[in-house]
């Protein structure tokens, strides 16, 4: 559970972005030693805020949830170390973390949204 990196790569669509990225990541050699995730941010979005990251993130999550009960154990430690009182909005977000947090977890039910959060500032 070492060091985090990211990688951004953009330009022009159709260049192979897409293609140097699985090449070079998803490549079995490396697998063990790092999880890989990726998102793809389009220019006409749904409007779902964050949605390319969420996703993204819900493909860690089912990798994660695939590793041993003892990895599993040891990134659940970790996320509610991190995420503390969040962790119910990420819950919400990403309701796949969910059996990864564990039941303890208080799921957010409505999550707070640009209006709202614009009438608070």
């Amino acid at each position: 559970m070492g060091s985090s990196e990211s990688v951004y790569v953009c330009g022009e669509a159709g260049i192979g972005k897409t293609r140097l990225i699985e090449e070079t990541f998803r490549d079995g050699r490396l697998a063990d030693s790092y999880f890989f995730i990726a998102c793809k941010f389009e220019q006409l979005a749904t409007g779902v805020p964050y949605e390319p990251v969420v996703q993204a993130f819900r493909g860690l999550i089912r990798q994660l949830l695939g590793e041993s009960e003892t990895v599993v154990a040891l990134w659940r430690d970790k996320l509610l170390r991190s995420l503390g009182n969040v962790a119910g909005v990420i819950a919400a977000l990403i309701p796949e973390i969910r059996p990864l947090l564990g039941a303890d977890v208080i799921v957010e039910e409505e999550l707070p949204t640009r209006k709202r959060w614009l009438r608070k500032g």
